[in-house]
This record gives C-alpha cells, sequence and structure tokens, in this order.
C-alpha cells in the first residue's frame, strides 16, 4: 500500500493512486506542459509518487500514462481515480498528516 510522506516533509511531492494498473511509461509534466520526470516500468504500478526540487508546493501537475493524459494533480495533495486501465474521474483530498 502506498503512503503519501509526512505533512511536515520540507519537499513538496505529487501523488496518486491510479483507477486500476498500468505499465511502461508514465511522466510529470507542469502547468504549462512542460515535462518535469518520466520513468518506465516494466512491472505494472497503481500509484505514481514523485518528489523533487521542481515541485512546487502551490503548483498543479499532469500524470501522462504511455504519453496520454491521466489527469491533474495538485502538489502536496493526495489524488485517486486516475487511468490505469479503467477511466476515472480525478478526485483529490487534502493532504494526509
Amino acid at each position: 500500500m502506498a503512503e503519501s510522506p509526512s505533512g511536515n516533509s520540507p519537499q513538496a511531492f505529487v501523488f496518486t493512486n491510479l483507477n486500476g494498473s498500468s505499465t511502461g511509461e508514465v511522466s510529470i509534466a507542469d502547468s504549462s506542459g512542460n515535462v518535469i520526470t518520466t520513468r518506465t516500468s516494466s512491472k505494472q504500478y497503481s500509484s505514481v509518487l514523485y518528489s523533487g526540487p521542481s515541485i512546487s508546493a502551490d503548483g498543479t501537475y499532469e500524470i501522462l500514462l504511455g504519453g496520454k493524459s491521466a489527469g491533474t494533480v495538485s502538489a502536496n495533495q493526495y489524488a485517486t481515480g486516475m487511468g490505469g486501465e479503467q477511466p476515472g474521474a480525478d478526485q483529490q483530498s487534502d493532504r494526509p498528516g
């Protein structure tokens, strides 16, 4: 089970659970469409968590699976129901902590 960073983490993060699972390429892009990171997995994954210096605590980021948008998430919030093998609507909740 995936867990988000603690409420007192000094660095911002992007975190979502997928609606289903995925394999292959996952990318995170900022609100201007600039890809921040891309990773490829040969194994199935059902969540995406990324933290890095290019994530702004007040930013909104797009999750791309295989180059296609799975939805958007605000930094430091937890989102569910994105992309994966099954379509789903974006849902966000406040950062757990």
